[in-house]
């Protein structure tokens, strides 16, 4: 299962978002790119972030995820949209709490099992 990231804005922010993970020690090896939806009208960016659930959760990146994700939301005010397996969506601001995104995202884990 994959945690599909998405910021509002536009596709620059996106890539920011990207890049702001990427630069995350721990989160190394667990941020991929995929194509976004083809058609203009579609929500979402051109460009998706995806994070495979599995892979975060036996690196222990949900942790650090949850805190950069709040970082990114409160230094640009933007709110990021996690979608998790297409069915979840959890909105992140910078005013949340980490350990709190973080144990929800676990638990999503855990109930995916």
């Amino acid at each position: 299962m994959n945690l599909r990231l998405d910021v509002e804005g536009d596709d620059r922010d996106a890539m920011a978002l990207s890049r702001w993970l990427r630069d995350e020690r721990e989160l190394r090896g667990c941020i991929q790119q995929q194509p976004g939806p083809v058609d203009p009208e579609a929500m979402g960016t051109m460009t998706d972030i995806v994070v495979p659930l599995a892979t975060a959760v036996v690196s222990g990146a949900l942790t650090p995820l949850a805190e950069s994700l709040i970082a990114f939301g409160a230094q640009r005010r933007r709110q990021v949209t996690i979608e998790v397996g297409g069915v979840c969506r959890i909105t992140v601001t910078g005013g949340d709490d980490p350990a709190a995104l973080a144990e929800k995202l676990a638990r999503i884990a855990i109930d995916e099992r």
